[in-house]
């Protein structure tokens, strides 16, 4: 049992009425309301873990597509999007699948602390792109995968992704102080961490739309694997809801 208020709230819970609506903040007041919401103090340190958290980050649409016709950005919002950026900035890397970085066209990010960590199983990316070039994107590829010299490596597997020796490489590399990993998708990639049971927050964004279509959940796995999270915070922003979850490992 958690913790309740005289209101039979979680304690651990942010009152979104406190913040109101993200939309009608301007630039500055936006900011320091996530920081607020998402910065390192709004982090719960019930659990010690002995690597850096893993916090995942999304948006869908109220049938949970996560794209429409390919990308997320048509789901997403000013608030979002800011949200997003301010994850990165207070991130010890930012983990992304290749397919990701491809279908959304990752650039050298403006953020000079932000750096991106790149799982590929195969190695099919445009290695000579700015991103890659820049030095601010490292490659996380099994062993028998070929990636030009150029481009900094950290090696998980053999022929395939071992995604535990991936997170251990990533934390030895990038871990700075409680600091977390965010981690951007795509879907499969979600799925393998959550199917190691490594995800332990998650930063969801629930777009006031509908999509159908065959498009992709937040997850894409083959295994059903049922997680306990509870709910950090709720806060609206127009008609998008912005929520915070974390892994409860109590149950």
């Amino acid at each position: 049992m958690d913790d309740r208020d005289s209101d039979g709230r979680p304690e651990h819970a942010t009152d979104h009425l406190a913040l109101g609506d993200l939309e009608l903040l301007d630039d500055d007041e936006l900011l320091a309301a996530i920081d607020r919401a998402y910065g390192p103090r709004s982090r719960s340190d019930a659990d010690a873990l002995d690597r850096p958290a893993v916090e995942m980050s999304m948006v869908t649409s109220l049938d949970g597509s996560v794209a429409v016709g390919g990308g997320s950005r048509e789901l997403s919002s000013r608030v979002d999007l800011a949200v997003l950026l301010r994850l990165r900035h207070h991130a010890c890397v930012t983990l992304v699948g290749a397919g990701t970085v491809r279908s959304e066209d990752y650039a050298v990010p403006v953020d000079p602390t932000v750096h991106f960590a790149v799982v590929t199983g195969r190695g099919d990316l445009d290695w000579e792109s700015p991103l890659w070039t820049s030095g601010r994107a490292t490659a996380i590829a099994p062993a028998t995968v070929g990636i030009p010299d150029h481009v900094e490596v950290l090696r998980a597997g053999q022929a395939e992704i071992d995604m535990e020796a991936a997170l251990r490489v990533v934390g030895e590399r990038f871990a700075t102080g409680d600091a977390p990993i965010h981690l951007e998708g795509g879907p499969r990639l979600n799925a393998t961490l959550h199917g190691h049971d490594l995800i332990d927050a998650i930063n969801l964004t629930i777009s006031p739309t509908l999509v159908s279509g065959p498009g992709q959940r937040a997850l894409d796995g083959t295994a059903e694997h049922l997680r306990r999270f509870r709910r950090r915070h709720v806060l609206i922003a127009g008609d998008h809801l912005l929520t915070r979850w974390e892994r409860d490992r109590t149950c």
